[in-house]
């Protein structure tokens, strides 16, 4: 990877409760990591829709990231949109992601150490998602 490609990415986590009934629950844990970031799109894209639509990123890192499958991820860095109390704990709460983590594995096959690099796979959040 070179250095001039590597990207920060901002990265929350979901955290949710119900309470009476009622989920509450925002994305909190807001924190940062320097990624190469490549997106992933078909020639079908362009045939369809005249430009890449960019639903599937792939990120690389040399270290192992504090990022976890079911992370939102933001390649700028999101606003505090309020705080939301969970039991009797109060998070900020920054608003869904642009991207959600869907998988994270070694980039070389068969080897299990974490100073390989890692591959991360996340999909762009759609209208009905968010």
């Amino acid at each position: 990877m070179r250095r001039q490609t590597i990207t920060i990415v901002y990265v929350t986590t979901y955290v949710s409760k119900k309470e009476h009934g009622v989920t509450v629950g925002g994305y909190t844990n807001l924190r940062t990591a320097k990624l190469n970031a490549q997106t992933d799109y078909s020639t079908l894209d362009m045939q369809e829709y005249g430009q890449t639509v960019n639903e599937i990123i792939k990120l690389r890192s040399n270290q192992l990231p504090n990022i976890n499958k079911g992370d939102y991820l933001y390649f700028t860095k999101p606003e505090k949109q309020g705080t939301f109390d969970v039991g009797s704990v109060t998070y900020d709460d920054y608003g869904t992601g642009e991207y959600q983590v869907e998988s994270i594995r070694p980039s070389f096959k068969g080897i299990k150490t974490v100073r390989n690099p890692t591959l991360i796979l996340a999909r762009k959040q759609t209208a009905e998602k968010l």
